[in-house]
């Protein structure tokens, strides 16, 4: 009766999670941490932040925690991070009214306009991120670091002071709630606690032995993630039916010691202290004699935050666990994770690579315990504690799948508190995650690879070329698209109409010329982005053919006709995508939102002025240009496109970050 209670409970909760996810908000699934770094790298991922997607996403996390799947909050708790701070750049407005008549509403300049741009928007998003991560392991520098090495693509000095304040304050409250009325609690969800011993450094050949296997691990892991991916179900009902499969399995292998209690596991003194493990006795304790417990049912069945504390609080005088228990744990460990790692529903990595590693971790220290009893060792050598090799599996685990480096050595300090360990750390992240570079890349970037979306990394996946016996540089040329729409100064509603059906987002605007021999000569004047052009068809800021040809004899006033109208359209062009799509940027592009125009066809007939709101001086490259003095642009400007011109100042093409994405998977 208990096994089949436990397993129908965790299928309820997987699937309820699923359900949420499948139904109301597919962004929440998964940690969508590289969904945010897609979102900070400058790309819309449509819903990542709705309000929806954030409460699916703390519901979902709940509900699939708890359901045996391999799973953590970790992840999840920086993509709910940054969907909160979102809120804070949204330019809300309020009033009090009865029916249509309004007695008080708040201004939309001012305060309230304060962070609504894109620049303080990223940062609330790396902010956001930050704190979330922050809050899960109680490191608020290490939350900071993370969003600077991997979140964000973009970074100044504000960011970094709003960064610290959003961790500080995120931990400060956890430990709050986590204390009493007048205490402070531990921080973090999850603790890490390792028993200040010494290390010689002859384990630092050890150290980097370990490494070098999770590194493989890792890289392994990645692989077969990126094979399983395409085989995973697309429809909604074949979802549903991979959840419970998988649920059920990993539940069924998390019950091996309790179906073969005679085979699997051994009976083991529980360490003092840990409540959490002896409130499950009854259940853990299996065929063993009173005020003993059966190891493997600990690991498998116990609370998974009391596993770990306890692999990382091992001795060298306190081992708790037997190595064939431990191994048979992160085998079983490795093959559920993999399976349930891309499921339709809210989860995160973090903790259960951070078990998987305690736990060979721990092996291999009693490995190299019993390599040490083979010698005999002087007695100024210090005895292996296994707890110490289980905290650097853990980083050498996360280091082999993430692949993350400074700010994952300050999250795992931050959370032991024992500085004395960085050397071990030091070693554990730069050994594995070199040798997982050198076979494939992090499981964020496998992640955004397979969406197949154009994410701008800090470096293209090709060398550049150039010098004796090499392929010439590329230059601008060889990446931009030479098809470009573009307008004239004053150009044509239906022109205009028209062209906006694409998923363009900049447009050149410029003065056609033709040359005696006949040769015609498109002359850059500025770019135009699809925003303003909404903004100037939705108010309907036409003019006719003979405004035009007066503009032309010189003959229009250009002055504003009023500074009230001036001061409205320059509001509309601000607030255009905040008022109208702010959740779903895409919503802006394709017919749909030009449809709702109800542009008529005498409308179509008339003409825009585009000149006094074009960028009369955005960057421009010229035809010879270096590629990758271009990409510099893109990754450090936040660019989303180049005007590429030759030596008359012509438009020749246009570069936007879906050229470099082609042109790195071509390579």
């Amino acid at each position: 009766g208990r096994v089949v209670a436990f397993v129908l409970c965790g299928a309820f909760f997987a699937v309820g999670a699923g359900v949420l996810t499948i139904c109301i908000a597919p962004a929440a699934t998964g940690a969508g941490v590289a969904l945010v770094m897609t979102n900070l790298n400058g790309l819309n991922v449509p819903h990542l932040l709705d309000f929806k997607t954030m409460l699916v996403k703390i519901f979902g996390v709940i509900l699939s925690v708890p359901s045996g799947l391999p799973v953590g909050p970790e992840g999840p708790l920086v993509h709910i991070g940054a969907c909160i701070s979102s809120f804070f750049t949204k330019q809300h407005t309020f009033r009090i009214a009865i029916g249509k008549k309004v007695f008080w509403e708040t201004p939309t300049t001012g305060f309230l306009d304060l962070f609504h741009n894109d620049h303080d928007r990223r940062d609330f998003l790396s902010s956001g991120a930050a704190a979330g991560l922050a809050a899960a392991f109680g490191a608020p520098i290490g939350g900071v670091l993370f969003s600077l090495e991997e979140a964000s693509s973009f970074w100044n000095q504000s960011t970094t002071w709003r960064s610290v304040f959003c961790t500080s304050m995120a931990t400060f409250v956890l430990t709050t709630l986590h204390g009493g009325i007048f205490t402070l609690g531990p921080p973090g969800l999850i603790q890490l606690g390792v028993k200040a011993e010494n290390f010689d450094l002859l384990e630092i050949l050890f150290f980097t032995v370990e490494a070098a296997f999770f590194g493989c691990l890792g890289a392994g892991f990645n692989h077969c993630f990126k094979l399983l991916n395409p085989t995973r179900p697309k429809s909604k009902r074949f979802k549903i039916v991979e959840i419970v499969a998988v649920v059920m399995l990993c539940n069924l292998i998390s019950l091996t010691p309790w179906f073969f209690p005679d085979t699997f596991g051994t009976c083991v003194v529980p360490p003092e202290g840990e409540f959490e493990v002896k409130k499950s006795a009854d259940i853990l304790q299996l065929n063993c004699p009173t005020g003993k417990l059966n190891d493997l049912a600990m690991l498998m069945l116990g609370p998974r935050e009391a596993s770990i504390k306890i692999l990382m609080e091992q001795g060298h005088d306190s081992v708790v666990y037997t190595a064939s228990s431990l191994f048979f744990c992160g085998v079983a460990l490795v093959t559920t994770t993999l399976l349930a790692c891309d499921l339709t529903l809210p989860a995160g990595l973090f903790m259960p690579f951070i078990f998987i590693g305690a736990a060979l971790g721990s092996l291999w220290g009693l490995i190299f315990e019993y390599l040490y009893s083979l010698v005999d060792m002087p007695d100024m050598f210090s005895p292996i504690s296994p707890g110490l090799y289980a905290l650097v599996g853990a980083t050498a685990m996360l280091a082999g799948t993430f692949r993350s480096a400074i700010s994952l050595v300050v999250i795992m300090l931050e959370g032991t508190g024992n500085v004395q360990y960085l050397l071990p750390l030091l070693i554990a992240v730069a050994v594995s995650k070199s040798i997982g570079d050198t076979f494939n890349h992090s499981i964020y970037d496998m992640q955004i690879h397979m969406k197949r979306i154009p994410f701008l990394h800090p470096h293209l996946g090709f060398p550049q070329g150039g010098g004796p016996g090499h392929d010439p540089p590329l230059t601008a040329q060889d990446v931009m698209t030479s098809q470009v729409l573009k307008f004239e100064e004053q150009a044509l509603v239906g022109h205009v109409e028209k062209a906006l059906r694409c998923t363009h987002n900049g447009f050149p605007v410029v003065k056609t010329t033709i040359q005696e021999n006949g040769d015609i000569r498109h002359y850059f004047k500025g770019i135009i982005t699809r925003q303003q052009l909404l903004t100037l068809l939705s108010r309907r800021e036409f003019h006719t053919e003979e405004e035009i040809d007066a503009r032309n004899r010189n003959e229009w006033d250009l002055a504003p006709a009023t500074t009230e109208h001036d001061s409205l359209l320059d509001k509309a062009m601000r607030t255009f995508f905040h008022r109208h799509t702010f959740y779903n940027r895409g919503a802006m592009v394709g017919e749909g939102m030009v449809e709702r125009m109800g542009l008529t066809d005498e409308d179509r007939d008339q003409f825009l002025d585009l000149s006094p709101f074009m960028n009369i001086a955005p960057l421009t490259v010229q035809l010879e240009c270096s590629m990758w003095k271009v990409f510099n642009y893109f990754r450090t400007m936040g660019l989303r496109h180049v005007p590429v011109v030759d030596e008359k100042n012509c438009v020749m093409g246009i570069i936007t970050r879906k050229d470099f994405a082609n042109l790195e998977m071509n390579h």
